[in-house]
Formats: structure tokens, sequence, C-alpha cells
């Protein structure tokens, strides 16, 4: 369940497992959890993102993030791989109202960059790794 985030979560566990589980509680583990393996540096980039984005920034081609996650932990997270500053924009969960894959995030990342009316290239980076499409 990795994949899932804030309200999708909590309604794949209620509904798996009824309106009597302790969502708050284990939501409060979870977050304990997280905040320990981010500070224990296992964070790691899918392969070849750091060159992607080297070679994109090598060439002038600007780059945005767009996720479910919030911005605060997006941002957080990139610091501690270490390519934040890669990124010319980012669209984060709390900063739309239609989650993926309504292409809501893109549209506004595309804005931020200034490319909202030409062609615009994107990466998906699923579980197995970085696609381009």
């Amino acid at each position: 369940m990795h994949w899932a985030t804030g309200a999708v979560a909590r309604t794949i566990l209620v509904d798996a497992y009824g309106p009597e589980f302790p969502l708050a509680e284990v939501l409060a583990d979870w977050r304990v959890r997280y905040e320990e393996l981010l500070a224990s540096n296992a964070l790691q980039l899918k392969a070849g993102a750091r060159l992607m984005l080297e070679t994109a920034t090598n060439h002038g081609i600007p780059c945005a993030l767009a996720t479910q996650t919030r911005r605060a932990l997006t941002k957080k997270k990139l610091r501690l791989t270490g390519v934040l500053d890669y990124f010319d924009a980012l669209v984060t969960g709390d900063e739309v109202r239609r989650g993926k894959p309504d292409p809501e995030h893109y549209v506004v990342a595309a804005a931020r960059l200034g490319v909202a009316q030409r062609p615009v290239g994107h990466w998906r980076i699923p579980r197995t790794g970085c696609v381009r499409l």
C-alpha cells in the first residue's frame, strides 16, 4: 500500500478492516516509523534519476516535480537525496484539488515552468523505475 496516500489510504484501510479499525493509532505509528526511516538516510533515488536531472540541467531543460506528497515532506525528501536544487518548480498534493491520474498536477507544473502552451515531455516514476511518457 506504499503507493496510497492521504484520504485514499484511509479509505482503503477502513474499507478493508471496518469502521472499528484504529486508524488514528496506526497512522501515528506509521508517521513515527517514517520519520525514523528518513532520519536513517535510508531514502534512495531510483536508478538513473540523478543522471536524468543532471543531464536536463546541463542542457538547460527546466524540470518540475509533480507529486501527491505534501510540500513539506516533498522538500524534505528532495533535500535528503540531494536533488532539490535540480527542480525549477514543485507541484504537491496539498496544492491541487484533484489527485492523479487527473492531469491537474502536470498542467500546473507546466504553467510554473512557463511552458504551458508548448509540448511538454514528462517522466513517470512508477514502483519499477523511471519511464518516459
